[in-house]
């Protein structure tokens, strides 16, 4: 599966949140500010908002997925940390 130009900041973001989640707008707002400007970045925030929110949206709805809603909170999305695949990783030492 192809991973989307956001999802590293995502993953990184709720993870650092915790089981409480944060609300989408503070999602967009702080992938926004982790993405690299020195080139003028392509993404827009209402671009970046439609994006991530439809996938959040998605994924939680699939039962395999890291992602969540948070229980009780409106708008709120959560990192479940053990459903996370761990991809093989080669190190090469000299």
């Amino acid at each position: 599966m192809k991973q989307r130009w956001f999802e590293p900041y995502l993953q990184s973001l709720l993870l650092e949140a915790g089981k409480g989640g944060l609300r989408i707008n503070n999602i967009v707002f702080n992938v926004c500010n982790m993405e690299p400007k020195l080139f003028n970045t392509p993404h827009t925030y209402e671009e970046t908002w439609s994006a991530i929110y439809q996938f959040l949206r998605r994924e939680s709805q699939k039962a395999d997925s890291p992602y969540g809603y948070v229980e009780g909170k409106r708008g709120f999305f959560c990192l479940d940390a053990t459903k996370l695949s761990e991809d093989a990783q080669m190190n090469l030492q000299f």
